[in-house]
């Protein structure tokens, strides 16, 4: 989840071409599975293309995920550019 809301993230902030963004599975037994289905749905419904554990909380964890990579986008785009952090 966290690669595709980066990478929509970094779109929209025209910055594609400053960051290289991938993702890797968590364990072996993820190699060659597609994005979990509910993963997928949150995704959708937010306006991306494309996962709790535990809690099965889609949204929840979107939530977490996008405040995550605004915090990470915003921290690296300051040290970059030597500038006051932008605000997403």
């Amino acid at each position: 989840m966290a690669e595709y809301v980066m990478k929509d993230l970094v779109a929209k902030h025209r910055l594609s071409d400053v960051f290289e963004i991938a993702s890797a599975a968590t364990s072996t037994e993820e190699i060659g599975n597609d994005v979990h289905r509910g993963t997928r749905q949150i995704l959708t419904a937010h306006g991306d293309i494309a996962d709790p554990w535990y809690t099965g909380d889609f949204e929840i964890t979107y939530q977490d995920v996008m405040k995550g990579c605004e915090g990470l986008l915003c921290y690296l785009t300051s040290k970059t550019h030597q500038e006051k952090p932008a605000r997403f």
